[in-house]
């Protein structure tokens, strides 16, 4: 689930070299270069021209980037099992995450770039894995811009009066802690905004013997336009059985969503009482 390690080997580049301004918010150039590579790659197969079509519908890559990191709140409430709610800022750039608890004053975790880290109790989380995994969906369809990302075009499919392009999304080998997860993201043939996707989870952190969750569908709710981009209000999952939705499993609303082009790039280092978490 949880994407690590995937920033764009230009910026990694830059940065290696002390370029990096203090902001976390990338240059005009940086961003101009991994824009132009994504859409070169992507336009090659059809399924990759259907995700580009709903990235500029939602906004655009190119925005998506310039306007900094993003906070958002993700309110995920299963209908059995452990609630997760959190405040959460996230570096787009470079897929690093700082998350707060709404109720626990202080607890606060996150991920550096290469390491988990909390400090102000014990989360109910992993760590590792949830830091960016909320963001991944939030993001969607930019994030399946990043590199490293193959695409299908997987024909259509009809859900509640509605009809969709699919398209399946798969990485290569070696790519974060999840090489083995796909996503089947349903694109509205009409509006192009990107409806909800399909997708399981295979982190090895998580499932260190090769095993993986059940195949799940999350289906979006509402818009949300901020600053230009299109965001999800709301969304619902469900079980997924051979072809066939099954009960829903879990609401969850995002809100209060802004981008913070304010944030440094220090911001997203591990606090000084934090502890890195193994």
């Amino acid at each position: 689930m949880k994407r690590i390690n995937s920033v764009f080997l230009v910026s990694c580049f830059m940065f290696a070299l002390g370029l990096s301004a203090k902001s976390a918010t990338p240059k005009k150039e940086w961003i101009k270069k991994r824009v132009d590579s994504a859409e070169k790659r992507m336009s090659e197969t059809k399924g990759g021209q259907l995700l580009l079509e709903s990235i500029q519908k939602h906004g655009g890559l190119e925005r998506w980037y310039a306007n900094g990191p993003v906070d958002f709140r993700f309110n995920y409430m299963p209908l059995k099992g452990i609630a997760r709610d959190s405040f959460q800022q996230i570096d787009t750039w470079q897929s690093k995450a700082r998350h707060q608890s709404p109720d626990k004053p202080g607890l606060e975790f996150g991920w550096d770039g290469s390491k988990a880290w909390s400090m102000g109790g014990k989360p109910d989380v992993n760590v590792r894995f949830w830091s960016l995994t909320p963001y991944y969906f939030v993001a969607m369809p930019f994030v399946f811009a990043d590199d490293g990302l193959s695409y299908k075009y997987d024909g259509e499919y009809a859900f509640e009066g509605k009809k969709f392009d699919m398209v399946r999304v798969t990485y290569g080998a070696n790519v974060g802690d999840s090489p083995d997860d796909f996503y089947v993201a349903l694109i509205d043939k009409k509006t192009k905004i990107l409806a909800g996707t399909r997708y399981i989870v295979t982190n090895k952190k998580l499932f260190k013997k090769g095993g993986q969750s059940p195949e799940k569908l999350i289906m979006y709710d509402g818009e949300n336009t901020v600053d230009g981009i299109i965001f999800p209000t709301a969304a619902r999952s469900f079980a997924w059985n051979k072809g066939n939705v099954g009960p829903l499993t879990t609401r969850t609303v995002v809100s209060d969503v802004k981008f913070r082009s304010d944030l440094n790039l220090a911001y997203f280092d591990k606090p000084a009482k934090a502890v890195f978490i193994k």
